[in-house]
């Protein structure tokens, strides 16, 4: 599925007004409105049967026909991948029938509109889109006509899944309105105020309360409301996560901006924040391997490495990375320090560096890195779209059943795919490795439905496949995944994109480096991986090279035994035995 699949249109409701479409399409363009329509796919050419999805934030489908005497235009469109293919655009009426058809047709897929008008020059359509060997039926669109000559083009809709960020109030905007009337006397207030009211926005847009100004002198939102003495304001970013210790670029710290005739009532209310950031939580305590296991999960997770998996779900929530949040609480909160090993200028680091600096409690931290992992992990889906990974639209198609009421459950991805009777999803999370059971929202193990879209192709595909899906163990995918080999040589990796990384000059001592290492599922429960390394002191030239290959019997989904076949340079063999882990 490419980018190109994110289209939509509709099948609307029957209209009380009927108007014969333009005979016609001369320097004219065509505007469907794919925003909130609806989509199901099924076997190539086959009746839509639902179930239906609501698609959001989709660019318009635009088709703009040039001056000719023709209803018919030749283009050609971008590849997602580089290139470009030819496009023909056809336009027919059907004034009997009070519709028009459009059709598409290239190399790589042909889409059916079909062009419903309630006015002159507007009504409601829907849409077949081929490709892949499966057609998706869109439905719900509205459409436009509208008479200019921008030239012959098409521009085919793409979805975001970027939302408009939810405002951070609690009470923010009805200060930043006070301070927005208070009238300021001297030249000094006069600029703080001008600035504050350009910078309070931003801190309800970012959900930061640490938010620096505009013109990037370092001044924070906390800074002004001290210097202009404005004790509600002060009080809001204190209680809502402001850095307590920002310095200007000039050095200059919260305490020296305070002023005015509040100015004891700013020094009370920073001493409280400081005293409750800086006493030490009771209970649990967090060890220090915990928290460097739980900072090495969760930056992991900040890459977005796990996308690519087709076991990949995007939850509104992800409970997994709320432990690991919880747990950094307490050890940062207990120890007044960061935890080890962490990257202070990446995402994770910026957030522990914020709760070291800020009285935050433990929801507010929570959200904030809720907020910030989900965002990062919609960005990475939307640029796998972009590049035309079909399987990207998976997970968005379980956001969507929560947006419209279905909580997140615990469904496997195989059922959810056989629900949508989508038979090429099914199909390929067979080939890779996917376990056959098939559990409900609740949990349960259950049978495949009678009655759902595909349902004898599907049911192939499980008796074919299921057996031995079903005992499989060995992963297809190792994206994001550390093996470790006990053995002699011992042997430690964590693929990052893909089952073959290709690290370039990755050092593993003094001067060898790893060149390659790939991983190959060859059975249910056994997997090859492959390493190629070379020796090169003091140069790029390949004085020695060495090529282990470990054959992997697993014995459980994350650990079982191997043994390891040294090839040096010269042809000499060398091999041992040992256990791994792959995790």
């Amino acid at each position: 599925m490419k980018k190109t699949l994110f289209l939509t249109l509709l099948t609307g409701a029957a209209a009380t007004l009927w108007a014969e479409p333009p005979a016609q399409m001369s320097a004219h363009t065509i505007r469907l409105v794919m925003s909130d329509s609806q989509v199901a796919r099924t076997a190539r050419n086959a009746a839509a049967q639902g179930p239906w999805y609501r698609l959001q934030d989709v660019g318009d489908f635009l088709l703009s026909f040039p001056i000719t005497d023709k209803n018919a235009f030749c283009v050609n469109y971008p590849r997602p991948g580089g290139g470009e293919y030819e496009v023909s655009v056809s336009y027919t009426p059907i004034p009997a029938d009070n519709k028009a058809h459009v059709n598409l047709e290239s190399a790589d897929f042909n889409v059916g509109i079909t062009l419903s008008f309630t006015g002159n020059s507007s009504g409601s359509a829907d849409i077949r889109w081929h490709e892949a060997g499966e057609t998706r039926h869109f439905r719900n669109i509205r459409f436009s006509i509208a008479q200019e000559d921008p030239g012959p083009g098409i521009t085919l809709p793409e979805e975001s899944l970027n939302r408009d960020p939810e405002l951070w109030d609690d009470g923010l905007q009805n200060i930043l309105q006070d301070i927005s009337e208070t009238r300021y006397h001297s030249t000094t207030d006069k600029l703080y105020q001008k600035r504050l009211i350009s910078l309070l926005p931003l801190v309800m847009v970012m959900h930061d309360a640490s938010c620096t100004t505009p013109d990037f002198k370092g001044n924070t939102a906390l800074h002004y409301a001290c210097a202009l003495s404005h004790t509600n304001l002060v009080r809001w970013l204190v209680n809502h996560g402001a850095d307590l210790e920002a310095l200007t670029e000039k050095g200059a710290s919260i305490d020296a901006c305070i002023s005015g005739t509040n100015a004891q009532s700013i020094r009370d209310i920073l001493a409280q924040a400081r005293r409750e950031r800086d006493y030490p939580l009771r209970g649990p305590q967090a060890e220090e391997q915990e928290a460097a296991q739980a900072v090495k999960w969760l930056e992991t997770a900040f890459t977005c490495a796990d996308v690519n998996s087709p076991l990949y779900e995007i939850p509104l929530r992800d409970e997994l990375a709320q432990q690991h949040a919880d747990l950094l609480y307490l050890y940062v909160r207990q120890n007044r320090a960061l935890p080890p090993h962490v990257d202070k200028t990446e995402p994770l680091g910026n957030l522990l560096t914020r709760l070291q600096r800020a009285n935050m409690h433990r929801g507010m931290f929570s959200d904030a890195l809720q907020q910030q992992l989900y965002q990062l992990r919609a960005n990475a889906l939307h640029e796998l779209q972009k590049d035309g990974k079909a399987l990207a639209m998976l997970p968005h198609m379980m956001l969507q059943r929560e947006a419209e009421g279905m909580n997140y459950d615990a469904c496997s991805v195989l059922y959810r795919a056989c629900m949508e009777g989508n038979v090429a999803l099914v199909s390929w999370l067979l080939e890779h490795g996917v376990q056959r059971r098939l559990t409900d929202k609740a949990g349960n193990e259950v049978e495949l439905p009678a009655d759902i879209p595909n349902a004898a192709e599907i049911r192939a595909l499980l008796q074919d496949n299921g057996s031995a899906a079903s005992e499989s163990l060995a992963p297809a995918l190792v994206a994001g995944k550390t093996f470790c080999f006990s053995g002699h040589p011992p042997c430690t990796h964590t693929w990052k994109q893909s089952n073959n990384d290709c690290v370039g000059a990755v050092r593993v001592d003094s001067d060898w480096c790893i060149i390659n290492i790939s991983y190959t599922r060859t059975g249910n429960n056994t997997a090859t991986i492959t390493r190629c390394s070379q020796w090169s002191p003091g140069g790029t030239y390949a004085a020695d090279s060495e090529t282990r290959t470990f054959h992997l019997s697993f014995t459980s989904d994350t650990e079982g035994s191997a043994t390891c076949t040294v090839e040096t340079k010269t042809g000499e063999l060398h091999t041992s035995a040992g256990s791994f882990t792959l995790q």
